[in-house]
Parts: structure tokens; sequence; C-alpha cells
């Protein structure tokens, strides 16, 4: 099996606001969709909701988090959306309240169809 992530990772600093957004070109169809999310001012602050403009609204897979850093202001999740269609995709996290966050999102695919993300981490790792 061959796993193949997407050539560039986008990510933005987003000021305060309960939504940041981000474009993830050229997406195939059947890639996993996955996003590294930050808060970078509020422990508390919690994800309401995650969506797309061509899959809709996600199950908020989360694979870690929220993890707060010790000492400091800061809140990280990990997400991912599998199975994903075709096509330049604009991802918008939603939280639950105006906060200063970070998001990076790039795809990964396999030559074999859709694949969990362990699936897909597990293979990347082997690789």
């Amino acid at each position: 099996m061959t796993v193949t992530a997407g050539s560039s990772i986008t990510a933005g600093i987003g000021s305060a606001s309960t939504t940041v957004s981000k474009s993830i070109a050229s997406v195939p169809a059947g890639a996993t969709i996955v996003l590294g999310i930050q808060n970078r001012s509020n422990e508390t602050a919690v994800i309401s909701g995650i969506s797309d403009d061509v899959n809709g609204a996600w199950t908020l897979n989360y694979v870690d988090g929220p993890d707060d850093i010790v000492n400091g202001t800061m809140r990280c999740w990990m997400a991912y959306r599998n199975n994903c269609s075709a096509g330049t995709t604009n991802v918008t996290v939603t939280f639950g309240g105006a906060i200063n966050s970070q998001l990076a999102a790039n795809y990964i695919v396999s030559d074999q169809g859709a694949l969990t993300f362990d699936a897909a981490a597990t293979t990347l790792d082997t690789n």
C-alpha cells in the first residue's frame, strides 16, 4: 500500500475571532483531511464545529486534544475527516468564543482507497 501526503501544509493565524478558515487545493477523492488546531489565547475555549464547503459538517473526530500547555495559555487539537470528496476544500473551524487561533491543514490519500486516520498514520510511520 502507498500512502501519500499532500505536497504542502496550509496554515494560518487568525486574529481574535470565533472562526478560522483555510483552503486546501486539489484534495483527491477518498482522501483523509487532517487538521492541527491551536488556540493561543484561552485554555477554556472549545471547538463547537468543523465544516468544509465540499463535504459539509464534520463529526468531531479528535485524534488528540484538547491538550493544555503547562505554564501557558494554549490549547491544541488534532481532527480529521475520512473519505473526502475531490476538489479544493475550504475548511472552517468554529470556536465557542473569540480566540486567537492557528490552523494547519493537509490531506493524506492511499492507492487502496479511503483510510482511517489510524491506518494512514501507521502506514506513513513505517514507510
